[in-house]
């Protein structure tokens, strides 16, 4: 038993992702990348949302990922990097 507790999230956002794959990513519905590997790049800017108490709104992220087999069901091996714009409150870095 565990005595995680948790925080609710939400968030309302304009996004722009894309990656090597044919037009509808096969990757983001678990069948394998048109190409044997993927790769892509992808930009959010939260218009509205919030981690428990704590607004996120105005802040945007970024991420470039690469994985050689796809994403089956979200196994290994998957290389990432996530980028996100400077916090503006110290209750905002978590």
């Amino acid at each position: 038993m565990t005595n995680e507790v948790k925080t609710s999230w939400a968030i309302e956002a304009d996004y722009y992702q894309t990656c090597n794959c044919d037009y509808g990513c096969p990757c983001e519905f678990e069948a394998p990348p048109t190409t044997g590997f993927c790769e892509g790049i992808g930009a959010y800017k939260i218009k509205k949302g919030n981690h428990g108490d704590v607004s996120l709104d105005g802040l945007g992220f970024a991420f470039a990922l690469h994985s050689p087999r796809g994403h089956p069901r979200g196994k290994p091996p998957w290389c990432s990097s996530l980028m996100s714009a400077p916090m503006r409150r110290s209750e905002s870095r978590f």
